[in-house]
């Protein structure tokens, strides 16, 4: 693909290049310099001096070619990050059969033969994505794994493609840990290979040379969940229980359910927070299964009103006081932690019984916590997506038993809408009642298909509600229901006896958008007047008590 003189001449002077007589100049690190000579008619042999900084083949310095002005922005991106030009090469020749294969950009550590980063860069648009589809859908990894079969020492594989666009340089990146890589050969790398990636870290403001860590997540952060990644993750963590030959289905779909709640609680962070359900580059797994435990117990207490018992530092020091040197409290703690984790259940894909078990388990949680932590789960708003998303996932995790039945999603939906709904509401209102809508409990609520399929229903209803037909402290909590669906907290109930099935229903209600449901975890054929379940629960009528029980 050609480049032409002005997409040349924008981009060199957009990214601080001087310019006087057709030649581009700009100074970089320990005054290296990068010189551009444009003054031939012809592109194909106007040349570039790279100063300090190594060439292979001379094909990096043709500027006919569009693909070498993406290796121009990326260079100079990496000297102005403080690179030294001397452990930068270009082309650098890799033997593949019978001839050679050339990596665009090699950054070597300072004073050794190691390679640091290997960077492939690609035009933007249509050769960045089939290079990036290549990445990971041919079994061999396309370009980058072939470089590093032959380069093992490389820390990062980077993908990296950029273009100049009236307000700057728009440029985007994968960059691959090699750190867990393993194989002897190009198929055995890539089969290695989590899928995870990072995005950010390598060539921000802040980044030191040859101290790329991935940036931490902000709330601002996550990204919409769209229909395509649905069907994408759902394929993803999939291929993530093939690959590991995890069987108990069930088992690992309800793990995915508690990161789920974890995620969710994480996710009321605020935009310029850091958000914890995250697993950077680096990480022990003790810190982050720690993390994730504590999220999940939040979110139990939260959401289901159910305390999670977990290891705690502080009650064992309280407990313990002076009765021990600092040392043996030290390595008590350390013991009890060690063993909390080697006994956790929360996150095991497969069963957790020592140290190894432990470690193979985290790989596994790391890498369905990579899968995720990008997207955001919580919506204000029924998203149709979720939805399949969560019927997926709900239809591979939940086993059915003997005398358990879940009632199917359409057969919900024709009872909700066999409901005199409308003319409750309708009633309500003609009464002056400001609560107007009519509550609504599900005494085993299951999978939550007849909250949700309700939810849908009132929401539908008061879109074509005439709020000036209401009094004004009607129109309060009108107006007030409108934002996220805030009147199910008032109006909806679930009891689910299962522990398991009333995450699940919690959870259901967060991914179809309507996180307020309550969830009540107990049984709806339990006296609701005796029962230490449905204290301050339940509205209740003491003169009517008798009768109601």
């Amino acid at each position: 693909m050609p480049s032409n003189r002005t997409e040349i001449h924008t981009l060199l002077t957009g990214i601080g290049f001087s310019e006087k007589d057709s030649i581009y100049e700009k100074k970089y690190y320990q005054n290296n310099k990068v010189k551009i000579n444009l003054q031939d008619n012809s592109l194909s042999k106007c040349k570039i001096d790279w100063g300090e900084v190594k060439t292979g083949r001379k094909t990096t310095s043709n500027l006919y070619q569009k693909e070498t002005l993406v290796v121009i922005e990326c260079v100079d991106r990496l000297l102005s990050l403080g690179y030294p030009p001397s452990s930068i090469t270009l082309e650098k020749a890799y033997p593949i059969a019978t001839s050679s294969a050339y990596l665009d950009i090699c950054v070597s550590e300072p004073g050794t033969n190691n390679s640091y980063l290997l960077i492939e860069c690609k035009v933007y648009g249509r050769d960045f994505e089939k290079e990036k589809k290549k990445l990971f859908e041919d079994q061999n990894g396309g370009e980058l794994f072939g470089y590093f079969t032959q380069d093992r020492k490389a820390k990062f594989l980077i993908l990296y493609t950029s273009r100049y666009l009236d307000k700057g340089v728009d440029s985007k990146y994968l960059a691959l840990d090699t750190n867990d890589f393993s194989g002897q050969n190009k198929l055995e790398i890539h089969k290695s290979w989590n899928k995870t990636f990072f995005e950010t870290g390598v060539f921000d403001i802040e980044t030191k040379p040859f101290e790329i860590t991935e940036k931490k997540l902000f709330g601002r952060d996550l990204i919409p969940f769209s229909q395509k990644d649905s069907m994408k993750i759902f394929n993803d963590f999939e291929e993530i229980l093939r690959n590991h030959a995890i069987s108990d289905k069930p088992n690992a779909f309800n793990k995915i359910f508690n990161l789920f709640v974890c995620k969710a609680y994480d996710e009321e962070k605020g935009d310029s927070e850091i958000l914890e359900f995250q697993w950077a580059t680096g990480e022990q797994h003790q810190i982050v299964i720690e993390r994730l435990r504590e999220l999940f117990k939040k979110g139990m207490s939260q959401f289901l009103e159910i305390e999670v018992e977990t290891y705690s530092q502080k009650k064992i020091d309280k407990f313990l006081g002076d009765k021990i040197s600092d040392k043996q409290r030290d390595d008590l703690n350390k013991y009890f932690s060690t063993q909390m984790l080697f006994k956790e259940n929360e996150f095991a894909f497969k069963e957790v019984i020592n140290k190894k078990t432990f470690e193979e388990n985290a790989m596994i949680l790391k890498e369905v916590v990579k899968l995720l932590e990008r997207f955001k789960i919580r919506y204000e708003s029924r998203q149709q997506f979720m939805g399949d998303f969560f019927e997926k996932l709900l239809n591979t995790s939940i086993k059915q038993e003997v005398g358990q039945y879940f009632t199917p999603g359409p057969v919900c939906r024709f009872i909700n809408l066999s409901l005199p709904i409308e003319e409750t509401i309708k009633k309500k209102i003609e009464d002056h009642e400001d609560d107007f809508l009519p509550y609504m409990v599900d005494y085993s609520s299951g999978s939550g298909h007849f909250l949700i399929e309700y939810l849908e229903r009132v929401n539908s209803i008061l879109k074509h509600i005439d709020s000036s037909s209401l009094r004004a402290s009607a129109s309060n909590n009108f107006n007030f229901w409108q934002t996220n669906s805030n009147w199910a907290s008032t109006f909806i109930f679930g009891i689910e006896k299962d522990y398991r099935l009333a995450k699940t229903s919690k959870v259901g209600c967060i991914l179809y958008g309507s996180p307020s449901v309550n969830i009540v975890h107990g049984d709806g054929l339990d006296s609701f007047f005796e029962s230490d379940t449905y204290k301050g629960i339940l509205k209740t009528n003491e003169e009517k008590k008798e009768l109601n029980k």
